[in-house]
């Protein structure tokens, strides 16, 4: 699966890029489009959500932020995050987004990064209870995750094993090539 991120080249000064990925759907020609928030690493809500994210978080108004909004129409249609189908488990990881550490369970497609969530919900969805000796894994495995929105909307997917890098959320990635595949 080609995941593809195309830099703004420019029209807003380098505050927004477009990351895009084919529908899961092998037959269909459509794919999925998320507007990111370069500083913030994180996708970003069409129509209000734009202007909202740009205005309360970056203080940004006036020409600047319609330069955003203007660019976010010609880029259109533009997906949800908290709603659009996430990239297939085991992709390549994202240059830009954030890659954090996780816990995935070993009996459904449950992923979180919290260790109390992952045996709340070993617990809850009645899996059977794994008991072993010194070093068990608890019916979870460790993984690397990413996300397309922070707090209570975030709905991660499992990426390749690569390198142990964890980013932060503040910190921004690579973004001098104007298009790139990931």
């Amino acid at each position: 699966m080609a995941i593809h991120f195309e830099a703004d080249a420019g029209r807003t000064g380098g505050q927004v890029g477009l990351l895009s990925w084919p529908a899961a759907d092998a037959g269909s020609s459509q794919e999925h489009r998320v507007l990111l928030c370069v500083s913030c690493r994180v996708a970003i809500r069409p129509d209000d959500g734009i202007r909202l994210h740009f205005w309360r978080t970056h203080r940004l108004e006036g020409e600047a932020l319609g330069q955003i909004v203007d660019y976010s129409h010609a880029a259109e249609p533009i997906a949800n995050p908290y709603t659009v189908p996430l990239p297939a488990d085991g992709s390549p990881h994202i240059e830009q987004l954030p890659v954090v550490d996780g816990f995935s369970c070993s009996d459904c497609r449950f992923l979180t990064t919290s260790p109390k969530l992952i045996k709340v919900h070993r617990s809850r969805a009645g899996h059977a209870q794994v008991t072993g000796g010194r070093g068990s894994n608890g019916g979870w495995s460790e993984v690397r995750l990413q996300t397309l929105s922070l707090g209570s909307h975030a709905r991660y997917w499992a990426v390749e094993q690569g390198p142990a890098r964890t980013a932060s959320p503040g910190v921004s990635g690579p973004t001098s090539a104007s298009s790139q595949y990931i």
